[in-house]
């Protein structure tokens, strides 16, 4: 029986963040973009728990050039990169004008990266919708790239979106995706074409995608990088009382949809078990 370990890790830090290892059954290891830099500790705690002392990545995926994605890896780029290795990095980023132009405030973000990059050109490869990368026992599917045509919610609306195959079952990896990049990966995929066993929710959890991209989703799992204060809309003003839109989105999944596998980022590091045969969900410690 094929069988696949995906690690959903909650934040270490206040802040949102999104960051998972799959292992396949032939003990391959990979990572989908890694949280903030005050994640990266736990990371590799947990990839050396997975993969010894010194733990081969074979793929580093990332969705988007947002910090609360990406900035754990360039922190292990700039100087830790000696107790692993990474044998191949895929993204795929707007220049720097067009980050310039809509988020300003990320640009940090943007450069940090790429200047911890140019001594790993050689690992790198930038990923074009339509590209598969297949490996013994995972295939990961580009199935949306930016092509600059949203100005608005611009570096969300950047990300790529990837259907990963393993363990026998499909996971949609959304990323950060907003409204407009949703209508766009719906059009160009058709409901059919996005059918998939597992998905990671957009914008954790709150003010990504629309329904409708869930509803062709048609899950039976769901993985919300969600920590508490946005999980219960909670600036610190109390319950429900902020300007997020979880709650609509938990009505969406959990009520309407009634998607029975749930695992929240608030309720700790999550362990999901993939095979033909079952889909698990639960705690990792």
């Amino acid at each position: 029986m094929s069988r696949s370990y995906m690690y959903l890790l909650r934040g270490r830090t206040p802040s949102q963040m999104m960051s998972f290892v799959l292992q396949t059954e032939n003990g391959q290891l990979f990572v989908i973009d890694g949280g903030v830099r005050g994640d990266a500790e736990a990371l590799l705690a947990l990839l050396r728990k997975l993969g010894g002392p010194h733990p081969v990545i074979e793929g580093w995926f990332l969705t988007h050039v947002h910090e609360d994605h990406i900035a754990a890896l360039t922190s292990i780029l700039e100087s830790r990169l000696n107790e692993l290795e990474i044998k191949r990095l895929y993204f795929h980023f707007p220049e720097r004008p067009f980050i310039a132009d809509n988020e300003a405030w990320e640009i940090h973000t943007w450069d940090e990266f790429y200047a911890a990059l140019p001594n790993y050109q050689g690992i790198k490869t930038v990923y074009q919708q339509g590209d598969r990368y297949e490996y013994p026992e995972a295939r990961f599917e580009v199935l949306y790239t930016y092509d600059g045509s949203y100005p608005m919610n611009a570096i969300n609306n950047s990300s790529t979106v990837l259907r990963l195959t393993t363990g026998g079952r499909r996971v949609l990896l959304l990323g950060d995706l907003g409204i407009e990049g949703g209508r766009r990966l719906l059009a160009g995929q058709g409901a059919g074409g996005l059918r998939s066993d597992v998905v990671q929710l957009a914008h954790h959890g709150q003010n990504g995608v629309e329904k409708s991209v869930y509803e062709a989703a048609a899950p039976q799992a769901c993985l919300w990088c969600t920590p508490l204060w946005l999980w219960e809309n909670d600036p610190g003003q109390g319950y429900n009382s902020g300007p997020w839109k979880t709650f609509e989105v938990r009505r969406w999944i959990i009520d309407e949809l009634k998607v029975p596998l749930n695992w929240v980022a608030k309720d700790g590091d999550g362990k999901l078990i993939l095979s033909p045969e079952e889909l698990i969900i639960k705690p990792y410690n």
